[in-house]
């Protein structure tokens, strides 16, 4: 189950139903070595004797049920009656409530009290079958159900014992104290000596049972959850639970809980209910309840920003095969446009990112999404592949690290694009690749175009235009090749397009690729263009040999300096990849990630991490963050900008000192809710980058 101190509730609605203190645990094994000692019928006969069922009544205290004060009907002294007698047939041989003064009364009573929860049982006759079985304790809401139910179903498992008579009542000895007990006795009737045989060898191993689960409300609900509860009966039990939670925390629960409730309980599987405890169910409606309420709050307070609430904590299935322990996360947070989702799918990457060798538990999976408010409850529950149990550090590592990369991780639906061919430019790119193709040592030239993508696929037209030499394959016979290879080559059409010294043919082909869209998905969902037009330029390549990409010239050497900066941030870059991925193409004039020296990127990112690791210690009321770093060639400037408003004031002031851009490149990279806006100044004056450094610290003060 979820520990407390993992999912800290304002107060236990059961609280009040502590067991009661050790010093009756002594008294438990007496009495169990008591009540099984007598194996014979004929001993317990002779431990009480039916003959012996009214005796005087001068000596005993005064009885009266709890409803004598709101009713004078005569029925109330048959029933004080019948509860005197069924004291007198119970009560330990050491009991001296039949004392004549009420002080030893009392002192007998206190005695007896630290022996509750007192049950017995008697045969009537081995030859009719019947046995009595006799409850006394002190007062326990339910207490009578839980002994009915008990006897009902579990004294012989598998049947249901035939309850001829059943009495309960609760009651008070007003002479010695205001306590209120509760009485109750079961007659059984059993049809086969089998049966009467097996109760007499059950019942001294279920006392045990019934006499934990009338101390305790938790321990009864647990005790009849470990025998098994009916799905009707686990509904029944939570939704008392949640009445007496509302009950006993007004301030915090309100009547719309029931709602959340009849929500979940119909949502649920079976299945669900039955592998998972009460207290755990009413938990989940509990936090389900609290979570959705304080992220609506949010979301009326600041519309525009992400909210995420997570719990964290252990759990445990009961399963046919026994007991399985898992972890249980709850997520809950708000969409900022129409086409967001976030899935099961998303949340299970975020958590093998932080802890490997995990897997979902089948069937766990509950979502409670409102698209009136745009907010959204998960639940979902996860094991280790080994079975292993999660450590405490695992636990906190995804505490720490899962709030922010889940908000990084909404995925946003994009419309499909439709956007025919044009063919007109198609041609125009023929002729001038044609026209590229001048000496017999030119190599082959292509432009590779994005065409259009699915859920599935991403397809791009190709143009190449090529020298055809004595020894060069056709184009049909290079494609024809990759068959069996996981990109689609689709040959529309190929044309000569005039000749080398009027000998040698210029050929121009024009076909699509289909490559799927799996290996080009990032982590947050978009899709890759660049590294797909990457992997096509290579496929072609390992074809046809070496080509110039007509239209991906600067392209090229952008890839070259970010696998430079990459490999010179080496594992940084490896535990970074999106975000690095995301600074290096925010990289402002566009031109300046194809120019600029690696080293640059490499300190200006180093830089960013640092701030952004710092951000977590800054106050959030704090709106501009700041951090810069200088080099011999180089000035480095990172800000970190909570307010939006804040961003296009710093634009102003930078661009009233009027820097060349070439000289002065940006990257703007928004993490969450926060932008980081990053400059480097190329400027060797010292006094041009003061001037930089004065204007950045004017707007961060």
């Amino acid at each position: 189950m979820f520990r407390e101190s993992d999912f800290p509730l304002p107060g236990n609605p059961l609280s009040s139903w502590n067991p009661k203190n050790e010093a009756r645990e002594g008294f438990y094994a007496q009495l169990n070595s008591s009540s099984t000692s007598h194996s014979s019928y004929e001993q317990q006969e002779r431990e009480f004797s039916f003959a012996e069922m009214v005796r005087p009544s001068s000596d005993f205290p005064h009885v009266e049920t709890i409803f004598d004060y709101a009713t004078g009907h005569p029925n109330s002294e048959l029933y004080n009656i019948a509860v005197r007698n069924t004291l007198r047939k119970i009560m330990p041989p050491e009991s001296c409530l039949t004392e004549n003064t009420v002080e030893e009364q009392r002192s007998s009573l206190e005695a007896l009290k630290m022996s509750l929860p007192l049950l017995k049982w008697v045969v009537w006759d081995p030859s009719t079958l019947n046995i009595s079985i006799f409850l006394l304790c002190t007062f326990c809401l339910n207490a009578g159900k839980f002994f009915y139910d008990m006897i009902n179903r579990w004294l012989l498992p598998g049947k249901r014992v035939n309850i001829s008579l059943f009495f309960g009542a609760d009651f008070r000895l007003p002479e010695l104290d205001r306590q209120i007990y509760s009485l109750g006795e079961i007659v059984i009737h059993l049809d086969q000596p089998e049966d009467f045989e097996q109760a007499l060898r059950n019942l001294p191993i279920i006392s045990t049972e019934i006499r934990l689960g009338v101390s305790s409300v938790f321990h009864a609900a647990k005790i009849l959850e470990i025998k098994g509860l009916t799905t009707d009966e686990k509904t029944a039990m939570i939704q008392e639970r949640i009445v007496a939670l509302l009950h006993d925390h007004p301030e915090e629960f309100d009547s719309d809980i029931f709602t959340h409730m009849q929500h979940f309980l119909v949502a649920c599987r079976s299945e669900f209910k039955g592998e998972r405890e009460v207290r755990q169910m009413s938990r989940l409606i509990c936090y389900f309840y609290l979570m959705r309420r304080d992220l609506k709050q949010k979301v009326e307070l600041l519309p525009s920003k992400r909210h995420l609430r997570m719990k964290i904590g252990r759990t445990r299935l009961h399963l046919p095969l026994g007991m399985k322990r898992v972890l249980g996360i709850f997520v809950a947070l708000n969409f900022l446009k129409e086409n967001e989702i976030f899935e099961e799918r998303h949340l299970f990457a975020a958590l093998v990112d932080c802890v490997s060798s995990i897997k979902m538990v089948q069937g766990s999976l509950f979502i409670e999404q409102r698209k009136e408010d745009r907010t959204q409850v998960m639940y979902l529950e996860v094991e280790k592949n080994d079975g292993s149990d999660f450590s405490s550090e695992e636990i906190r590592r995804l505490r720490t690290g899962l709030p922010e990369d889940l908000k990084g991780r909404v995925q946003q639906l994009t419309r499909p694009i439709f956007m025919p061919r044009n063919e007109e430019e198609v041609m125009r790119n023929v002729i001038t690749l044609s026209q590229e193709l001048r000496y017999l040592r030119d190599i082959p030239q292509v432009i590779i175009s994005f065409d259009e993508h699915t859920d599935t696929e991403v397809s791009f037209t190709v143009v190449m235009a090529r020298i055809l030499l004595p020894r060069s394959r056709s184009i049909q016979e290079m494609l024809a090749s990759k068959d069996n290879a996981p990109y689609a080559f689709i040959l529309d059409r190929t044309k000569h397009v005039g000749a080398v010294w009027k000998k040698y043919p210029k050929e121009a082909s024009v076909f699509r690729i289909r490559l799927p869209v799996g290996p080009f998905v990032r982590s947050d969902h978009s899709l890759d263009l660049l590294k797909a037009r990457q992997a096509i330029l290579a496929e072609i390549q390992r074809e046809v040999g070496e080509v110039r990409d007509y239209n991906g010239g600067m392209i090229s050497q952008q890839v070259e300096v970010f696998r430079a900066a990459y490999e010179r941030l080496g594992s940084i870059a490896q535990q970074h990849e999106l975000l690095f991925e995301n600074f290096f193409h925010s990289i402002l004039p566009v031109e300046m990630r194809s120019l600029i020296d690696s080293e640059h990127v490499y300190r200006l990112f180093l830089l960013f991490l640092t701030l952004l690791h710092r951000k977590q210690e800054l106050s959030l009321k704090q709106n501009i963050f700041y951090d810069d770093e200088e080099s011999e060639s180089a000035l480095y400037l990172m800000i970190g900008l909570h307010d939006q408003s804040a961003k296009s004031r710093l634009f102003q002031a930078i661009e009233s000192l009027n820097f060349p851009h070439t000289e002065l490149p940006s990257v703007v990279v928004q993490v969450v809710d926060v932008v980081y806006v990053g400059y480097i100044c190329l400027h060797a004056s010292s006094q041009e980058r003061q001037r930089l450094r004065e204007a950045v610290l004017r707007e961060c003060l």
